[in-house]
């Protein structure tokens, strides 16, 4: 690209696609440093991750919280993963033992 040849239309959008990456992630850090918490989507609805409460809050209604100590994290990828109840908005923990027939 720095031979002086145009850039082809990948190249281009490419290139653009780069920046405006790099402007939402700027926008996304910016935002935080202003003290807004980030915003998920679960199953359509959107929570605010707070994670000085160890907690994901509805944006809809506050007090519907899904707790991370509730979820299974996940160390490699640092991931949280969950069963959730679109209806009823809560975590379905699983019992610590499964159930065994004697």
């Amino acid at each position: 690209m720095c031979n002086g040849e145009p850039l082809s239309n990948d190249q281009a959008a490419s290139i653009m696609m780069d920046n405006s990456q790099d402007k939402e992630q700027e926008d996304l850090l910016q935002r935080r440093l202003q003290g807004v918490l980030p915003e998920i989507d679960i199953a359509g609805d959107r929570y605010i991750t707070d994670l000085r409460s160890e907690e994901l809050r509805s944006l809809d209604t506050p007090y519907v919280k899904l707790l991370f100590e509730d979820m299974n994290f996940d160390e490699l990828p640092g991931t949280y993963d969950f069963l959730n109840t679109p209806t009823t908005k809560n975590i379905i923990v699983p019992h610590p033992e499964p159930y065994k027939k004697s």
